[in-house]
């Protein structure tokens, strides 16, 4: 059985990184995007059971993000 796939959507990578370790200390495995453009093409290539996601992107709403990501997933 493979670990839990956790993808994190933040555009501050410190906090992408902090977020990570501690989830990959919990036994969790990640993935970090700071892209916005590239998390639907992400999503739809290796899906993740749950997604960490900044409401505040650079470029682009995290909402906006969300019901994109909802209308497929």
């Amino acid at each position: 059985m493979t670990a839990t796939l956790i993808l994190i959507v933040e555009d501050e990578k410190k906090i992408a990184d902090v977020i990570g370790d501690y989830l990959n200390a919990a036994g969790f495995r990640t993935s970090a995007q700071n892209n916005v453009d590239r998390v639907i093409s992400q999503v739809k290539k290796d899906p993740p059971n749950l997604i960490v996601l900044d409401i505040m992107l650079q470029g682009k709403d995290g909402m906006q993000l969300c019901r994109a990501i909802r209308q497929f997933s």
